[in-house]
């Protein structure tokens, strides 16, 4: 079971405040000769504009952002003595009615504190109106062209003066407009404008943004925009919405004798392609080739509106392969991955055709399934509080069997601590005949099993592998008779990879109204922890007693609000463990927040940044997840 590292987040502002000097003590030195500005205002539209305030520090020094809102920000606050240099820029424009002030306080040992005000001016103004096809948040979204290259809108301006087009600076490149009329003077006109985004140019498969309508007095009105690649799998044909999409697919025995095959549905509003295919899969429309390039590219270069069905097969060639677990994408003509698809080929046996080692073997979605406990009739007796698992599920053989031991699979349970396989086998869940096998299409026989726990003080909590006062976990496998414990396991001690790519999970607890609870030493739950944008490691200690069985959750804030998984090597988890295993430190590695940079015009992208992550109890099925415990991190860009 592939087990997403998802987010938690934890954000301590530093906002050091100077001691306040005994009265005994001599005045405090002026301050204010030993600062120089560029300036204190900014225009309304917050592109491009910075204000750099100098000083040379007597003293080690701090500063901080007085307002009601967190419009300004500072790039630096706090140094040594000597030279500094501070730069203030808006976050976000000011279309308000009026302008906005902000307060910088600088204080320096032993020195009087100087303070700046710095004002931004509205860009607001009633000469300019911009009619949109917007949603509720006021963002049009562009529309993908017949070919699939650019995105385009268009918006009505009414105004009775002249204006001129601008976008956000990340936008160079990107946007472009269009209009047939121009505005007029002292007459009020309205101009339709067509809005373009050169997908070529994207710096993701998406893009967001504003563009802005300016008059000659430099007040504007704003647009915000948005406009991305769209692509789904889906396991049917049906043009309407398929809430059945996908991206894992099994390559399984067809009706032709010995052809293994899967296929699957493709929507697009950019032209795609199939890339990166394992070199055992075959790619044609008519098995009649060898792999061909799959797109949705029609002869007169317009991007087929139809779902596009993209057909796999095992290459003859390959059948005499014990498994693979592999993946191929769903590039677009940059190159870039619009969609990752996962295909499992299990092998070919002699009588055990369970060719799937996800459990159970008839899941239609590739997914492996969780095995959470139930809890059974509770009476006054505290021993019939333990939750009791007993699941049916089927399997398809070759051949017909009557007992689990005559069965041409067996069971296999891996010890799970913390969500991590080791290397000790387990015993406390046992599979028995649930009915006779039926023969089905083929020749070929599914017969109905049950998984069931044992009672507690069975021979694993006997003989130590388990606390029979507390929970057990195992990761479930139905494997091959054949396959012995030690044949799963790779000589570092982790799992074979077609083992640990669809391993599933069964627990059992005793109290199931247990409260779980979680902790650190250095934060609290809801706090704010403050990194640099060069990147940074948080060591924080498991408070004793907590719970320690968990998920990590980690996720980062879009300019949206929403939140989104971090792209991989933003946030990395390491845990420490004492040497009962269990828990006692986690170590948060923050990346470094150096943005994107734009591969035509060499300008970086990007923003400060803010995770979040989350601590769940790790119980099972996502019906029973707790939250435990949550903290944020703050990242600036580092510019």
């Amino acid at each position: 079971m592939k087990r997403a590292i998802n987010k938690i987040a934890i954000l301590i502002s530093v906002l050091m405040l100077a001691c306040t000097r005994p009265a005994e003590e001599e005045s405090l030195l002026p301050s204010e000769s030993l600062f120089s500005v560029t300036g204190n205002s900014f225009n309304g539209v917050a592109s491009d504009q910075t204000i750099v305030v100098e000083f040379n520090a007597p003293a080690v020094w701090t500063a901080q952002v007085l307002s009601v809102s967190s419009w300004l920000k500072a790039d630096i606050l706090h140094g040594q003595p000597g030279h500094a240099a501070i730069t203030l820029a808006p976050r976000s424009d000011n279309f308000g009615t009026t302008s906005r002030t902000a307060t910088l306080l600088v204080q320096i040992d032993g020195y009087e504190s100087y303070s700046l005000d710095v004002v931004q001016q509205t860009a607001s103004t009633d000469q300019i109106s911009i009619r949109s096809k917007a949603d509720e948040d006021g963002t049009i979204t562009l529309k993908a062209s017949l070919n699939g290259t650019e995105f385009s809108d268009t918006v009505w301006i009414t105004s009775n003066t002249v204006w001129s087009l601008d976008a956000d600076s990340q936008m160079d490149g990107i946007l472009s407009f269009s209009h047939d009329s121009d505005p007029v003077n002292g007459v009020e006109t309205t101009v339709p404008v067509v809005v373009r985004a050169a997908y070529s140019r994207f710096p993701s498969s998406s893009v967001e943004g504003a563009f802005y309508v300016k008059t000659a007095d430099g007040k504007a009105v704003s647009q915000k925009f948005r406009a991305g690649a769209e692509v789904s799998v889906h396991q049917s044909p049906n043009r309407q919405k398929d809430p059945d999409e996908r991206v894992s697919f099994e390559l399984t025995d067809t009706t032709q004798a010995g052809v293994f095959s899967a296929g699957f549905y493709v929507d697009s509003n950019v032209r795609w392609h199939l890339a990166d295919i394992p070199d055992w899969i075959e790619t044609a429309q008519d098995w009649g080739a060898d792999a061909v390039d799959v797109n949705n590219i029609l002869p007169n270069g317009n991007v087929n509106q139809s779902r596009q069905f993209v057909a796999l097969r095992v290459r003859q060639s390959s059948l005499g392969l014990s498994g693979r677990a592999e993946s191929l994408t769903i590039r677009d003509e940059r190159g870039q991955v619009l969609k990752t698809v996962y295909l499992l080929f299990a092998g070919v046996g002699v009588d055990y055709l369970n060719s799937s080692l996800a459990f159970p073997a008839e899941d239609p979605y590739g997914n492996p399934w969780g095995f959470e406990a139930f809890r059974r009739n509770v009476s006054d007796s505290p021993e019939t509080f333990w939750k009791q698992i007993d699941r049916e599920f089927s399997v398809t053989t070759s051949r017909p069997f009557s007992t689990v031991n005559d069965a041409p699979f067996h069971l296999m349970l891996v010890r799970a601590d913390n969500g991590i396989p080791r290397r000790q086998q387990m015993h406390w869940a046992h599979v028995e005949m649930a009915g006779p096998a039926s023969e089905s299409a083929g020749g070929l026989y599914v017969t109905s099993l049950r998984i069931v726990a044992n009672d507690r003080g069975d021979e694993d909590d006997m003989s130590g592998l388990t606390d029979p006062t507390l929970w057990r976990s195992a990761f479930v496998f139905l494997v091959p008779v054949s396959v012995s414990f030690d044949d799963m396991w790779n000589p570092d001690g982790t799992l074979r990879d077609r083992y640990s790519e669809n391993m599933t999970l069964m627990s059992q607890k005793n109290d199931p109204d247990a409260a779980y609870f979680f902790g650190f030493n250095q934060v609290s739950n809801g706090d704010t922890v403050s990194v640099s944008a060069a990147g940074q490691s948080l060591d924080y200690d498991i408070t004793a007693g907590s719970y320690t069985r968990c998920d990590l959750v980690i996720q980062s804030s879009s300019q949206d609000g929403t939140w989104h998984d971090v792209s991989q090597g933003v946030c990395s988890v390491s845990i420490r463990t004492a040497q009962d295993d269990i828990p006692e430190k986690i170590i948060f590695s923050i990346a470094p927040n150096n943005g994107e940079r734009n591969p035509f015009t060499g300008q970086v992208v990007g923003s400060d940044r803010l995770l979040r992550i989350e601590i769940y109890a790790f119980i099972g099925d996502d019906a029973d997840r707790k939250l435990l415990f949550t903290f944020y991190v703050a990242q600036p860009l580092n510019s």
